[in-house]
């Protein structure tokens, strides 16, 4: 059995107060998260290790701590950047995708880091 965790059950882009926020704030909201937590330490890195198929949570403990690993994932998938899914066959087992708004958001970023570099 194989559940996923993401945008659709963490209340992202749904009006948070009815009547207080408008679509557009909320909105504005996320995309200030957005760069926000993109200039945060290790951000890039695990974003560039989930697309490589480097997925598990231990494989980013080789560039940050257990405590940005935790948030970083929960930022991203509060952001709809990354899907958390898991499974349990013979044992538990863990892994995260990027999602297509993640996909475009990497592939940016690969233009953004080979314009700076003037390649």
């Amino acid at each position: 059995m194989q559940h996923t965790k993401g945008k659709e059950s963490s209340g992202i882009g749904q009006k948070r107060d009815e009547g207080r926020n408008t679509d557009r704030e909320t909105e504005d909201q996320d995309i200030k998260e957005f760069f926000r937590v993109l200039g945060l330490t290790a951000t890039v890195d695990v974003l560039k290790s989930i697309q490589k198929g480097e997925s598990q949570y231990m494989d980013f403990v080789k560039f940050m701590s257990t405590g940005t690993i935790n948030s970083r994932i929960r930022q991203f998938i509060n952001l709809g950047i990354i899907k958390h899914h898991f499974g349990r066959e013979r044992k538990r087992k863990e892994w995260y995708t990027l999602t297509k708004r993640g996909k475009r958001v990497v592939k940016i970023i690969i233009k953004l880091e080979k314009a700076f570099q003037g390649e």
